[in-house]
C-alpha cells in the first residue's frame, strides 16, 4: 500500500471519529467545530511514522472529549441550582431559605439540622408498620388489637395516644367507621397529622366514592373535605393527605374526574372552616391555636424531599401522572406545596446524582481506558 492511500485512510478515519464526537449531544454544553479536526499530512517518513501521528492526535481528541464531559457534569449541577433560585452554590444559616442541608448549610447547622430532625422524628414516631385487617398499624399498637372496642374507646379518649392512633387505624373489625373517623379527627385536633388525616382523607375519599353515582353533590363535599385535610397536613409538612388521595385516586377513574371539576375556591372556604373547629378543641385544652404551632425548619426540607421522590421517574408511575394532572389538584397547591423552587431543585439533584452525572462518568471512565490500551 502506497504513503497516498495510508494517507487518505487516516484522514478519513479520523474525520469519521471527529464528526461522531462532534454530533454526540452534549446539553448546554459547546459541540466541536471544524476548528477541532486536527488533519494528518502524510510525510515521506513511511507508514510507522503516520500510525504513531495517528496515535498522539486521537489521545488529543479524547482527553478534548473528557474536558467536555466534565464541563457538561458540572453545567448540570448549575442547572439544578437554577432551578432552585440560585446562580451558584450558597451557605445560609439553619433559619434562611435553605434546601438540601449538605449543599446550603455550614458543617455546624447540618449537626444541628440532624439534631432537630431527631426530635421531630421522636415526637411524631409510630413505630414500623404492618397490616392488620388491611389496615397500617404499628408495632406499638399491637397491645390493642385484642381489646373490645368499649375498653378501647374509654382509653383513646381518656388520654392514651397509642389506643387512639389504633381506634384511628381500625384495628379492630368491630370498629365502625364512625368511631374511627371520630378518633382521627381528636388526632388531627391535637396535632398528630400523620396518624390522623390519612384516616380522615381515605375515609372521605371512600364515601365519596360510594355515593358518587347516586348523589354526586354530596359526592363532592366529601372530596372538598379530604382535600381541605390534605392541605392542613401540608401547613405542618406533612405529606400524609397527599399520600392518602394518591392512594385512593389511582384505582377510581370516576373519582378523578369528580374531583377535576372541584372550585379550588370551596377548598380553601373549606380548609379555613376546619382550621376553626380544630382551634375550638385547641384552645378549650388550653393548647395553642393552629396558626401558632411551629414547623421545625428542618420538617419543611424532608417535606419537600419526599414531595420531590413522588415524582422520581423510579417511582410509581401512576403516582406520577396524577400528580402531573393539574386538574386534579387545586392551582395553588403548585406554586405552595407540589411544584417550589427546592423541589425542582431537588428532583434535578436527584436526576444528576442518580441518572445523568454516573452515565457521564462512565462515558469518561471508557474514554481513559482507552488511553491505558493505546501503546
Amino acid at each position: 500500500m502506497s504513503r497516498k492511500q495510508v494517507g487518505i485512510i487516516v484522514f478519513y478515519t479520523l474525520l469519521g471519529i471527529l464528526l461522531y464526537l462532534s454530533y454526540t449531544p452534549v446539553v448546554g454544553l459547546m459541540q466541536l467545530s471544524n476548528d477541532d479536526v486536527l488533519l494528518i499530512e502524510s510525510k515521506d517518513n513511511g507508514s510507522a511514522l503516520v500510525t504513531k501521528s495517528e496515535d498522539i492526535e486521537l489521545k488529543e481528541t479524547r482527553n478534548q472529549r473528557i474536558n467536555l464531559l466534565k464541563i457538561k457534569a458540572d453545567t448540570i449541577r448549575t442547572s439544578a441550582l437554577k432551578l432552585g433560585g440560585l446562580s451558584k452554590p450558597k451557605i445560609f444559616n439553619y433559619e434562611g431559605n435553605w434546601c438540601i442541608a449538605a449543599q446550603d448549610l455550614s458543617k455546624e447547622d447540618q449537626a444541628y439540622a440532624y439534631n432537630q430532625y431527631l426530635d421531630w422524628l421522636k415526637k411524631k414516631e409510630m413505630g414500623p408498620l404492618s397490616y392488620v385487617n388491611n389496615n397500617l398499624v404499628s408495632d406499638n399498637m399491637q397491645n390493642y388489637l385484642q381489646m373490645d372496642v368499649k375498653t378501647l374507646q374509654d382509653a383513646a379518649f381518656g388520654g392514651d395516644l397509642g389506643a387512639l392512633r389504633a381506634l384511628a387505624s381500625g384495628v379492630n373489625d368491630e370498629i365502625s367507621r364512625a368511631l374511627s373517623y371520630k378518633a382521627a379527627q381528636r388526632l388531627t385536633a391535637i396535632g398528630e397529622w400523620d396518624a390522623g388525616i390519612s384516616t380522615l382523607v381515605i375515609d372521605d375519599l371512600s364515601e365519596a366514592e360510594f355515593i358518587m353515582d347516586e348523589d354526586a353533590t354530596k359526592a363532592q363535599q366529601h372530596i372538598v373535605r379530604a382535600l381541605s385535610y390534605a392541605e392542613i397536613a401540608f401547613q405542618q409538612a406533612s405529606t400524609a393527605g397527599l399520600s392518602s388521595l394518591l392512594i385512593v385516586l389511582k384505582d377510581s377513574p370516576q373519582l378523578q374526574r369528580l374531583m377535576s371539576r372541584i372550585d379550588e375556591s370551596l377548598v380553601e372556604g373549606s380548609v379555613s372552616r376546619l382550621i376553626a373547629d380544630i382551634d375550638k378543641t385547641r384552645l378549650a385544652e388550653g393548647l395553642r391555636p393552629f396558626e401558632e404551632m411551629t414547623v421545625p425548619r428542618v420538617a419543611l426540607s424532608v417535606f419537600q424531599q419526599s414531595i420531590a421522590k413522588m415524582y422520581d421517574e423510579g417511582g410509581n408511575a401512576e403516582f406520577l401522572r396524577l400528580l402531573q394532572d393539574k386538574t386534579l389538584f387545586p392551582g395553588y397547591w403548585q406554586v405552595q406545596y407540589l411544584d417550589t423552587p427546592c423541589i425542582k431543585r431537588r428532583i434535578a439533584t436527584r436526576e444528576a446524582n442518580f441518572h445523568l452525572i454516573p452515565a457521564i462518568q462512565e462515558e469518561i471512565r471508557s474514554l481513559q481506558n482507552q488511553f491505558d490500551t493505546v501503546p
